[in-house]
């Protein structure tokens, strides 16, 4: 679906501007993760959740984020439902971004890649990720996925197809920026 396309990739633009710091202080969250099939990265950041309010379609969403706000390298990854509740303890399959037989309550995930020359859109095909703690203010969990480039969404010398998202965050709460109308 090119909406849930479009709010997964807005989210993770969105996500740059949320001042978020390296995810190493103690009230900070973090993640670290590895990428690999046709692109090989390792990753580590900040971790956030919420829920954007503000809109018709509301939602939950987990964004892990790599680099600078600003900056033309980051890397930045979005979980998400249409449902506006976290989930709680459990496994959860991360499902392709344009299943038509999905519900609000099922999750999808893209993975951005911004670099100066490059601007990369992953969207998830299959996958599952698991809580193992939750609380009103975090959420730790895994998360393992496969991703396809939508070339829609993406331009310049990304040189890569298909990938795998694998690892593990540590995530707080925030107030998630509004993607508007």
């Amino acid at each position: 679906m090119v909406k849930r396309t479009i709010q997964l990739v807005t989210l993770a633009l969105a996500a740059v501007g949320l001042g978020c710091g390296d995810g190493t202080g103690p009230n900070e969250g973090s993640f670290a993760a590895t990428v690999s099939g046709d692109l090989a990265l390792s990753l580590s950041g900040t971790a956030v959740f919420g829920t954007d309010e503000q809109q018709a379609q509301k939602f939950f969403v987990i964004i892990l984020l790599r680099g600078e706000p600003g900056s033309v390298d980051l890397d930045a990854i979005a979980i998400t439902r249409n449902d506006t509740l976290p989930p709680g303890s459990g496994t959860y399959d991360i499902n392709p971004v344009d299943c038509d037989t999905c519900g609000d309550e099922d999750f999808a995930a893209a993975f951005v890649t911004i670099r100066p020359a490059a601007f990369g859109v992953f969207e998830s095909q299959s996958g599952s990720f698991a809580i193992t703690s939750a609380s009103q203010d975090r959420l730790d969990g895994t998360f393992s996925f496969a991703a396809t480039l939508n070339e829609l969404f993406s331009f310049g010398d990304i040189n890569a197809e298909n990938i795998q998202l694998q690892g593990s965050f540590n995530a707080r709460r925030d107030e998630i920026p509004s993607i508007g109308q």
